[in-house]
């Protein structure tokens, strides 16, 4: 340290890698720089109050200054901390020294080193920030630049210049949005002086190994009446030298929307090169897609190429897709090619796959081409593997075809591995063929193991015979010397109206040695039979289910009789029963007999015992089924009709399997599973002959839908953004609809960016009536441009909820007058709304990786979260020729939509008594309630409310639980919510259970006095009781619909059908309890089928009000959640309208989300008291309410701990002091002021349960 004199820079603000850009001169007096000569760098922390805090320091020797031959050189030194210890940052500088005149450096140079790459090759150099006059002004930092030498300097002029390389950009400040200086003059300042060293100039030579950065931005947009023309060009230049680090990016984007079409076209060029000899990288993307009036092309190519070098990994890519969609056909082909070799001389792997399909209006072509090579050498592992498939389906019939061919070697001379199939199958109007070709060779060395398998398969039938045969031929040797097998089956088989043939040959042959073990078996048997032989035959039929049987409150059972057998099933409840149940008829016939008996299959009434009590009929021939692929009909649908009246129409549907089977047959699988999501149920219909369904059209109205959740990622946003274009991260979301019901799917138009759509669309749906499909699917997607598209929620339409067939209740009851507008005092045709539809699934928090709930987004399962909502209405109508068709919603039918969108202002208090039995929980948590999008404390798109509890320490229970220690003081929840007012929907849906739920009590209350052996007295009072109350419950009227403006057909037809059951079930107990004596099982068993009618009653399909959703969190995580219905607690001034939970202490308990693999484990047990109402129905709260309220007002001290230093406090926060919980909101206590009347109860304090 030369008598203390030092140099300081100025001050960077915060900045983790600083750059200066600075030069120091020191003037020695004329004495020759020491070869033991150091400089001491020291790097501190700027204080504007107190010491300035040392970050790190070190010691440079100067003696390779003087070994360089330029008397210049580079170092970049470690900063070490007052105890030596490295702290990982760096610090860059160079010095250079002019000796004074006439001397030469003490030390002989040594050769100049090899040229390395730069030592930081990734840092951007592309300008050199020198110093700012911003900054001149500034307090100088303590020394941060020092030179020590043994003797007093002498100041002759030579100057020592510090230059640094630019550090990497903060987001704090960015050097993109700080304009560029340029370098200052230091000619007129006394501290800083250039001197000229032998006559050269004066300009210092620019520094080595600079890199280079450059990027452009073109953007045009044009907008007139031919259309709007988008155009961006984004050009990205790198090079960091010598000879090394290219890096090079062009973005080319255009976009025509006019009245010819839409053309979006994309180009993506990188190329990157690291040198030296190696790593390159070579990506191509080329997109394209044009929708217009002809149709809808979508291409794409990607080619991408990988060099890492020397001499060894080479990767290639070549994706092509192509994609048209028009009037024509669709058309569908890829083409991808992958090539990647690892040197040297082995592992090179290929791959060839090429994929077509077109799709017309008269016929169906597919074909895929799969190409596999693989070599890893040297001399051994060689796998082979081509497949190659085809299909063609069309008016001609229906082709596949498929050839496998896989060869597998791994040296050296054993394993070899050989596979051979192809399968052909051809199935039109003139009979099916089906050819299979099976052959398996295997060879494990040095001589012994040989495997050999040959199949030959081949079936063909037509109308009038069939032929099956089969040749299976299996060799096996295993030696050395020894384990010979043979065995070779051959079976043909021929059925025609000539008779029937059978062979079947078997030969096997063992041989096992040492000491000679030979085993010989030959079967050989032949077997005719004609038409006049009697032979075994067994007829199985299977009963699945039933659709759509007419009648109320029936109990079906399905009868099947052939040739003098008659089976029956158990017998159902309802219109749509479930059976399954199998029956085996056995028969010694001669075939020409059996095929000409028919099969009844009759659906009758069990509760009738008049003559009509037949609901429907099918017959079919045992010789049709016969004659089918596999002699059977697999999970068919039947249409019932009425035996004696054909024209009374569709009599229902009934689910049938139907198989013939000779001696030796074996049975064709039906599967079990439930496939109703994949299944085409119109295309999979018998009818009898002088029977067809009536044409009916669907028109779903599509209007809006609400608080759909984020779908996309906010990459693109963020950088459109960054870029200065519009962006909007609330809107990451481009739904459309799909309906999908009986086979037929239909969808709306695509609304881009936009969280809350409004379609304005009419969507007609041609299907056929009666239908037996239960459900319509109602999907709303995230269309996405690149890849698949993606489920935002699903919700489901039941035809049985939303529809009623016609007829009488019951035998001797006449329905009631008929309102006008109804098909008949009871049927209606399936309606709906206009009415909200709720959709649930996983979270609505977006991540840019999988989401591990994404079923719960198809409807399987229950949803966890609300995930938006769908304003729909559905109207259907007979027609004659009914045609699919797509229209906008008119301004007059959208201004009568307005009314059902009037909202009131609801409030839901929810008081937490206890939370016990928690598991897994290892931190400090909290409950948050939502209903809806309200109280969703991680949704920005909606106001924050206080919708979530404190913070609790979960405290152990002592055995294996934990529990949170609320004590006296309970946590309250309080939401204000606005949703339209469907009150009467709800308190008609609340008495109806009201009513159930009294029944059921009553009932349960009987049964167990009977079972208890009572005696008869209580008994017979425990009847009496259930009948008055039966009676009371039914008499009540159901809100009326006469004031109420939002009244939909639907509830109109719930309402009376609702009215007409209930004035029925009241008739019934009147005449039980007024009417001669009735045995007790009797009296039972009507008040089971009252209970059974009464809940299939308390269904509200248009229920829009959202469940309401409790979640355990722990910091950002959902743990647990638990569903509340909305109407379950939704107040009343009328008990019997009430919710049943309204304002009472329930427990309930948490479920893990569907997925998470921890289903079968209890989260926790919660006991909470629940209440939901208007705004202005708030003072019926507190007749419920048990406690005192309490209201508190809480925020958040902030503070960050610096990686050096170590302790807490508030320098370097990036967010406010005082927030609220997210640190988002700025929350200082002084901005905390009480309304009118209030005043605050003490001063601030920590709460420890939420630090």
């Amino acid at each position: 340290m030369s008598r203390g004199s030092k140099k300081k820079t100025k001050v960077v603000r915060n900045n983790a890698n600083p750059v200066w850009n600075e030069g120091f001169e020191w003037d020695l007096k004329g004495i020759p720089l020491d070869s033991v000569a150091e400089l001491q760098c020291v790097v501190k922390d700027h204080e504007k109050i107190g010491r300035n805090r040392l970050l790190g320091q070190s010691r440079l020797s100067l003696r390779d200054v003087l070994h360089s031959p330029s008397l210049t050189a580079m170092f970049t030194v470690s900063l070490l901390d007052a105890k030596k210890n490295n702290t990982g940052a760096t610090l860059t500088l160079q010095v250079s020294y002019l000796p004074p005149h006439g001397f030469s450096p003490m030390y002989h140079p040594p050769p100049p080193p090899e040229p390395i790459p730069h030592p930081t090759p990734n840092v951007e150099m592309d300008t050199v920030t020198m110093i700012s006059l911003d900054t001149l002004g500034e307090e100088d930092t303590e020394s941060l630049l020092m030179v020590e030498v043994p003797d007093d300097p002498v100041d002759d002029g030579r100057s020592m210049v510090l230059v640094g390389p630019q550090g990497q950009t903060e987001q704090d400040s960015p050097p993109a949005l700080t304009p560029k200086r340029s370098p200052p003059s230091y000619r007129g300042q006394d501290r800083l002086r250039r001197r000229k060293r032998g006559g050269g100039g004066g300009q210092p030579k620019p520094l080595p190994n600079k890199p280079q950065d450059l990027q452009v931005l073109w953007t045009y947009r044009y907008c007139g009446p031919t259309g709007t023309v988008d155009l961006q060009i984004l050009w990205t230049y790198k090079y960091c030298g010598p000879t090394g680090t290219v890096d090079l990016q062009i973005l080319w984007t255009y976009k025509y929307c006019g009245p010819t079409g839409t053309v979006d076209l994309q180009i993506l060029w990188t190329y990157r090169y690291c040198g030296p000899t190696g790593t390159v990288v070579l990506q191509v993307l080329w997109s394209y897609r044009y929708c217009g009036p002809t149709g809808t092309v979508d291409l794409q190519v990607l080619w991408t190429y990988k060099y890492c070098g020397p001499t060894g990994t080479v990767d290639l890519q070549v994706l092509w897709s192509y994609r048209y969609c028009g009037p024509t056909g669709t058309v569908d082909l890829q083409i991808l090619w992958t090539y990647k070799y690892c040197g040297p001389t082995g592992t090179v792997d290929l791959q060839v796959l090429w994929t077509y399909r077109y799709c017309g209006p008269t016929d169906t072509v597919d074909l895929q081409v799969l190409w596999t090579y693989r070599y890893c050498g040297p001399t051994g592992t060689v796998d082979l593997q081509i497949l190659w498939t085809y299909r063609y389906c069309g008016p001609t019939g229906t082709v596949d075809l498929q050839i496998l061919w896989t060869y597998r070697y791994c040296g050296p001379t054993g394993t070899v591995d050989l596979q051979i199939l192809w399968t052909y199958r051809y199935c039109g109007p003139t009979g099916t063929v089906d050819l299979q070709v099976l052959w398996t060779y295997r060879y494990c060395g040095p001589t012994g193991t040989v495997d050999l398998q040959v199949l030959w398969s081949y079936r063909y039938c037509d109308p009038t015979d069939t032929v099956d045969l089969q040749v299976l031929w299996t060799y096996r040797y295993c030696g050395p010397t020894g384990t010979v097998d043979l065995h070779v089956p051959w079976t043909y088989k021929y059925c025609g109206p000539t008779g029937t043939v059978d062979l079947q040959v078997l030969w096997t042959y063992r041989y096992c040695d040492p000491t000679d073990t030979v085993i010989l078996q030959i079967l050989w048997t032949y077997r005719y039979c004609g038409p006049t032989d009697t032979v075994d035959l067994q007829v199985r039929v299977r009963i699945i289910e039933g659709r759509q049987l007419p009648g109320i409150n029936i109990k079906p059972v399905v009868k099947v009789t052939i040739a003098g057998q008659t089976k029956r099933t158990r017998i159902r409840k309802g219109n749509n029963p479930e059976f399954d149940e199998t029956f085996f008829l056995n028969f010694f016939e001669t075939p020409s007999d059996l095929f000409d008996e028919p099969i009844f299959i009759t659906v009758c009434d069990s509760r009738s015992l008049r003559t009509d009590a037949v609901i429907g009929e099918f017959k079919m021939d045992v010789g049709t089924v016969y004659n089918e692929h596999r002699h059977c009909f697999l999970r068919k649908w039947l249409l019932l009709c009425d035996p004696e009246d054909l024209s009374a129409g569709v009599k229902g549907y009934l689910k049938v399997s139907l198989l013939v089977l000779a001696a030796g047959d074996e049975p064709p699988a039906d599967q079990r599973e439930c496939v109703s999501e994949r299944e085409d149920i119109e295309g999979n219909i018998l009818r009898p002959a002088g029977l067809s369904l009536r044409g009916a059209t669907f028109t779903i109205k599509v209007h809006r839908a609400e608080d759909l959740p984020q779908m996309d990622d906010a990459i693109m946003a963020g950088m459109r953004q960054f870029l200065g274009f519009d962006g909007n991260r609330k809107n990451l979301v481009d739904p459309m609809v799909e309906i999908h019901f009986a086979g037929k799917t239909v969808c709306t138009k695509i609304l881009e960016k936009n969280a809350n759509p409004q379609w304005n669309q009419s969507l007609t749906m041609p299907i056929r009536f009666p239908s037996m499909c239960e459900k319509m699917r109602i999907r709303v997607m995230d269309w996405d441009r690149a890849s698949h598209n993606d489920v935002v929620g699903t919700s489901h339409l039941c035809m049985s909820k939303i529809s009623a067939p016609g007829g009488q209740i019951d035998d001797g009851s006449a329905p009631q007058p008929a309102p006008s507008g109804l098909d008949d005092g009871l049927g209606f045709l399936p309606t709906f709304g206009p009415s909200f539809v709720n959709l649930y699934g996983s979270p609505r928090e977006f991540s840019s990786f999988s989401d591990p709930h994404e079923a719960l987004n198809l409807g399987k399962g229950e949803g966890v979260a609300y995930r938006g909502r769908l304003l729909l209405e559905l109207s259907t109508k007979l027609v004659d020729k009914p045609e699919p068709r797509t229209d906008d919603i008119t301004c007059d039918e959208q201004l009568v939509v307005e009314k059902f969108l009037r909202k009131r202002k609801f409030s839901l208090f929810v008081a937490f008594y206890s939370a016990t039995l928690l598991q897994d929980v290892d931190g400090a948590v909290q409950f948050e309630v939502s209903i809806g999008n309200y109280g969703n404390k991680f949704d920005t798109s909606c106001l924050p409310l206080a919708s979530t509890t404190q913070y609790s320490c979960a405290v152990f229970d002592g055995c294996q639980y934990y529990y949170l220690p609320w004590g006296n003081v309970k946590p309250v929840v309080v939401l204000s919510s606005q949703w339209e007012d469907i009150r009467p929907r709800i308190q008609a849906l609340n008495l109806l259970q009201s009513a159930a739920d009294h029944l059921e009590r009553n009932l349960r209350a009987v049964k167990l006095e009977e079972q208890a052996g009572g005696d008869l007295d209580r008994l017979e009072l425990g009847v009496v009781r259930l009948l008055d109350h039966v009676i009371e419950d039914c008499s009540l009227d159901l809100p009326s619909l006469e004031q109420w403006s939002c009244a939909t057909p639907l509830d109109r037809s719930l309402r009376h059908i609702r009215s007409v059951q209930m004035q029925q079930i009241k008739d019934s107990a009147l005449s039980l309890k007024h009417g001669p004596e009735t045995e007790l099982k009797e009296v039972l068993d009507q008040a089971e089928e009252w209970a059974s009618r009464l809940r299939e009653l308390a269904q509200e399909p248009q229920n829009s009000l959202p469940d309401i959703v409790v979640w355990m969190l722990q910091g950002d995580r959902r743990l647990a959640y638990h569903r509340v219905p909305a109407h379950l607690v939704l107040f009343s001034p009328d008990p019997r309208t009430r919710g049943r939970h309204c304002g009472e202490v329930q427990s309930v308990f948490l479920k893990y989300p569907q997925g998470s693999g921890a289903e079968a484990k209890l989260p926790g047990q919660l006991r909470l008291k629940m209440w939901f109402g208007l705004s202005s129905d708030v003072k019926h709260f507190n007749d419920c309410a048990e406690g005192k309220l309490s209201v508190f007002a809480e925020t958040y001290e902030n503070q960050t701990r610096l990686a050096l230093v170590g302790s807490w406090g508030t320098t370097g926060l990036s967010y406010p002091k005082f927030s609220d919980v997210s640190g988002r909101v700025k929350l200082p206590k002084e901005s905390f002021r009480p309304s009118a009347g209030w005043s605050w109860a003490g001063d601030w304090y920590i709460s420890p349960e939420r630090t």
